[in-house]
């Protein structure tokens, strides 16, 4: 996506110095820097649809408003409008149907697409600053971030020298031809099943009903992506006190959608950026998928008199897990009973509630699994290792990421970034 600022403000020698350093002020009352004179400008912006390897959708691409923040050199807001009034341009790219006033002489650009209006008040009214961008977290959901037709979008900061023009006289300057990138604050995540893929004979039994949900999403952002060198850092970043404060609790049944057949993109979800310093499970965005297990065999019977029995049916087992594989029992008296009579440990009889299993999925091993604003995470499930967890979520969140006794992954990523992973489901 794209934003093309075209026709910019003039009518005054342009500026030669260089930018600034930004302050972090709320508002310009301290704003010494010297402005040149006032011009105008006309905004050309292109079509989210024509940026990135992976086509956003009509619905994930819907532009109802424009918010154009254009800063000083001493970083303060120097001029502010919002746009709502479009013309087709052609070949994707858009115009707004007003001029907007501002000075000549050096700035620096931040678009906002679609902003929420607690957003937007911030930054118009609130703070003021260019440091505000990347510094003022935000409270969100993803409901207010990535609802169809409402997808936010923001740019970087886009410094710019407008020279004088008064809009009318002549050809617009080619300094005054602004293209500005914009990005999705969201990232955007499908799972889908490989063709084929074997769901019976998995450790005893035969699963179902896959779905899929996203955990430990992030509750906060900032308007524009704050870059450290090369590194991207959420509100979050730092290592919390407590694994996964700031990120959404406990996945609910209604969070899941059932996983998608190969090649088909018809469930998805989002999630808005999430980074760590610290790549521990507690602190990372995850993608749970959820699957009905039915034992083919159970144990019954009482202690010193057991007999393996057919099953096959979904619904609420006992399992005793050994080295030699997985005992399945329909109460958890008799799951007791076995494991005493065995010498095992009582304290390793799992219930398994309705028959439900979860795999817990990281994405983006490459980037410590940190997930970024417009990237598109295909997950594709090339094989179940076994019966998972009776629980949905990382087991230890302390403790570090270990892909090697959870999960397999391979990802595919693009702008919207196509982020492909191929997984085995294997329990924690």
């Amino acid at each position: 996506m794209k934003a093309k600022f075209k026709y910019v403000m003039l009518m005054a020698a342009a500026l030669t110095m260089g930018l600034s350093g930004c302050s972090n002020e709320s508002d310009v009352v301290d704003d010494t820097s010297k402005e040149g004179v006032k011009t105008y400008a006309s905004i050309k912006f292109s079509s989210p649809t024509t940026y990135a390897t992976q086509e956003g959708t009509a619905e994930e691409s819907k532009i109802n408003t424009v918010d154009v923040f254009i800063y000083n050199v001493g970083g303060f807001l120097k001029d502010y409008k919002q746009f709502t009034n479009f013309s087709d341009a052609g070949s994707g790219v858009w115009k707004t149907d007003e001029l907007m006033e501002t000075t000549s002489g050096a700035k620096q650009i931040y678009v906002g697409i679609n902003l929420p209006d607690e957003i937007r008040t911030s930054l118009s009214e609130t703070n003021k600053t260019l440091a505000a961008l990347t510094s003022v977290a935000h409270t969100i959901t993803v409901a207010q971030i990535a609802t169809d037709n409402k997808f936010v979008m923001g740019s970087d900061v886009t410094p710019a020298t407008f020279t004088p023009w008064d809009g009318v006289t002549g050809s617009m300057p080619a300094s005054n031809a602004i293209t500005v990138d914009v990005k999705r604050f969201v990232a955007k995540f499908t799972v889908e099943e490989k063709a084929n893929l074997a769901l019976t004979n998995v450790d005893g039994g035969t699963l179902s009903n896959l779905r899929f949900a996203l955990g430990q999403v992030n509750l906060s952002t900032y308007a524009a992506q704050k870059k450290v060198g090369t590194t991207i850092e959420d509100p979050n970043y730092t290592e919390p006190a407590i694994p996964g404060d700031g990120l959404s609790s406990t996945l609910v049944d209604n969070d899941y959608s059932d996983v998608n057949d190969a090649g088909s993109f018809l469930a998805v979800k989002y999630a808005p950026e999430n980074t760590n310093d610290n790549v521990i499970a507690g602190n990372l965005t995850y993608v749970s998928v959820s699957a009905k297990f039915a034992p083919a065999n159970v144990f019954t019977g009482t202690t010193g008199n057991w007999t393996v029995t057919p099953h096959g049916t979904i619904g609420d087992f006992w399992c005793i897990k050994t080295t030699t594989g997985n005992l399945y029992f329909k109460s958890v008296t008799e799951a007791t009973d076995y494991a005493t009579e065995l010498g095992l440990n009582v304290g390793d009889v799992v219930k398994y509630t309705a028959g439900t299993c979860y795999y817990t999925v990281y994405v983006n091993k490459a980037k410590n699994y940190d997930i970024f604003r417009n990237d598109f995470y295909q997950v594709i499930i090339d094989e179940i290792m076994g019966l998972g967890d009776k629980e949905e979520g990382p087991t230890v969140p302390t403790n570090p990421v270990d892909l090697a006794t959870k999960i397999k992954v391979e990802v595919k990523v693009a702008p919207w970034n196509l982020v492909g992973e191929n997984v085995n489901l294997i329990p924690q």
